[in-house]
């Protein structure tokens, strides 16, 4: 899996955005699943919601892409799983925590490098 998409800091939140959509369609596809990163309204098929929470600097440095080291930005994601039903929630988990850890390179080479995941948390929706 390659992902097209690159981080670029002048477009911070949207560039993550999109390279984060790009490499989950491929294991949540858009005829089954929703991914969204704004708040859900009833949502109709299981939803992956992923809101962008406070970073901080990471100790580690990165390159600017022009030969140049920048200190790097912790980034973090809240996720949620809705689901109507809570086994759909669960096989998200754990479908996310698959492709995290077997394509990791991948968003590493989109510039998105260290990727990593807390305990995941299913919510059912009513």
């Amino acid at each position: 899996m390659t992902i097209t998409s690159s981080f670029n800091p002048a477009k911070y939140e949207e560039s993550i955005e999109a390279i984060l959509d790009e490499f989950l369609l491929d294991y949540f596809p858009a005829a089954s699943y929703t991914i969204t990163f704004q708040p859900p309204s009833g949502p109709t098929k299981p939803t992956l919601w992923l809101q962008m929470m406070p970073g901080s600097n990471r100790e580690m440095r990165t390159s600017d892409g022009a030969g140049k080291w920048v200190q790097g930005k912790r980034v973090m994601f809240l996720v949620s799983m809705l689901s109507k039903v809570r086994t759909d929630a669960i096989t998200m988990a754990d479908r996310l925590t698959g492709a995290v850890l077997a394509s990791s390179s991948a968003l590493g080479s989109a510039g998105l490098r260290y990727a990593e995941l807390s305990p995941v948390q299913d919510i059912i929706v009513e």
